[in-house]
């Protein structure tokens, strides 16, 4: 959860890996820290958007899993870069 206000990130969604995007931006802004599920299943993604460009994300994790190694990527304005 973010300390600052503002330093939310603008949209955030997560997708299945096969054709359904999920819009979980409210619930990852929320103060009191709604709980949803991320990366439930191999492979799923989430896409982390802000209007500015950042350098650090925080996850407040509730209940721990293990789906393996994760790949971290980030879109550089031209393509995809691990």
């Amino acid at each position: 959860m973010p300390t600052t206000i503002g330093l939310e990130f603008t949209k955030i969604f997560s997708f299945d890996g096969s054709s359904t995007y999920t819009d979980v931006t409210l619930e990852a802004q929320s103060p009191a820290g709604t709980s949803f599920s991320i990366l439930s299943t191999a492979p799923h993604y989430l896409y982390l958007g802000h209007d500015e460009r950042f350098d650090m994300v925080v996850f407040d994790v509730d209940t721990a899993g293990g789906l393996g190694t994760l790949t971290w990527e980030y879109y550089n304005g031209s393509a995809w870069t691990a």
